[in-house]
C-alpha cells in the first residue's frame, strides 16, 4: 500500500495499479482489501483508465465477519 501511495504521489498511477491488483482481489477477506480498492479505483482514475464496478460496490460479505452461526444465534 505505501509503494502505491508512492507511486500515486509521484505520478505513475499505471505503477500504483499494478501493484495493488493483488492486495485489491485478495480471495480472502484481508483488512486492507477495502483501503486497497478505493486506493486502487483512485489510481485508475488518475491513469485515464476505466473504472471496474466491482472496486466501487462491496464484495459479497465484505466487512461482514462469519461466525459459523446464523445472525439468530
Amino acid at each position: 500500500m505505501r509503494l502505491a501511495r508512492a507511486y500515486l504521489a509521484t505520478g505513475d498511477a499505471r505503477a500504483a495499479v499494478i501493484i495493488l491488483g493483488p492486495v485489491a482481489n485478495a480471495p480472502h477477506a484481508s483488512s486492507q482489501r477495502a483501503a486497497a480498492r478505493a486506493l486502487l479505483a483512485e489510481a485508475r482514475q488518475a491513469a485515464g483508465l476505466a473504472l471496474d464496478a466491482s472496486l466501487t460496490t462491496p464484495a459479497a460479505g465484505e466487512g461482514e465477519e462469519t461466525t459459523g452461526e446464523d445472525a439468530t444465534g
